[in-house]
């Protein structure tokens, strides 16, 4: 396979293509400007934009490495998405080196979701339907005499459950799995999700497409999970 390592809004030097690479690379997304060179067959000078990542398409390893750092890219990435106003120096990690994207995502994560959980973990009332052989919360009478016309026990209740199983912690753990099924060479980054996973032991694990990331309503209470859950939103969608 070969290796093509570019640079954002850098012009390459010579790059041999076949036709299938060629058109591949050509594909709007990727942003890539592609130059014939003069006198040369399927000879090309590749000019990225501002689209940066790793790709493998056509027997390509494609690379466009950020004029920035990682950590200045990821701050910007959040800082674009609006969610919240985030401090830069919570994406500086300096004992880490050469971390790859999802090392700083996951210190990022870690880091983010501890001051949260410090201020106190978010609970909230959640709506639950039991079939119970005591009373809680209120009786569903249409459903009781629809299952048991005749019988005084067990019956069927609804009540509301105060609960960490609430979204913001679903978030913040779905993220936090996602990035523990990928390689991670700091193991402060590990350490990190492990203490999640542990925190959110009683959350329910949910697995979020991309395209349908649910949004978090915030209040004065829950304010402190802004950080957390703007970065978990971001791991999930992209």
């Amino acid at each position: 396979m070969t290796e093509i390592n570019l640079t954002e809004h850098e012009t390459s030097g010579l790059w041999c293509l076949t036709v299938p690479q060629r058109d591949a690379l050509s594909d709007e997304a990727l942003g890539i400007n592609i130059t014939p060179v003069k006198g040369k067959e399927n000879v090309y000078m590749l000019r990225p934009g501002s689209t940066v990542g790793a790709l493998e398409i056509e027997g390509l390893s494609l690379y466009i490495k950020p004029k920035v750092t990682i950590q200045r890219l990821l701050y910007l990435a959040l800082y674009a998405a609006g969610d919240v106003e985030l401090r830069e120096e919570s994406f500086l990690f300096e004992r880490v080196t050469n971390p790859t994207l999802a090392d700083l995502l996951a210190l990022a994560l870690g880091r983010a979701a501890g001051r949260a959980f410090r201020q106190g973990l978010w609970q909230g009332y959640r709506v639950e339907e039991e079939t119970l052989h005591t009373v809680r919360g209120r009786i569903m009478v249409a459903e009781q005499i629809r299952r048991r016309f005749d019988m005084p026990l067990p019956v069927e209740v609804r009540y509301d459950e105060y609960t960490e199983d609430v979204l913001a912690n679903r978030l913040i753990k779905a993220a936090a799995r996602l990035l523990r099924g990928m390689r991670l060479n700091a193991s402060e980054a590990r350490e990190g999700l492990r203490h999640i996973d542990a925190t959110l032991e009683n959350v329910t694990p949910v697995r979020y497409p991309p395209h349908d990331v649910p949004e978090v309503e915030f209040t004065r209470l829950n304010d402190h999970y802004k950080e957390a859950v703007a970065i978990a939103r971001l791991i999930l969608r992209h």
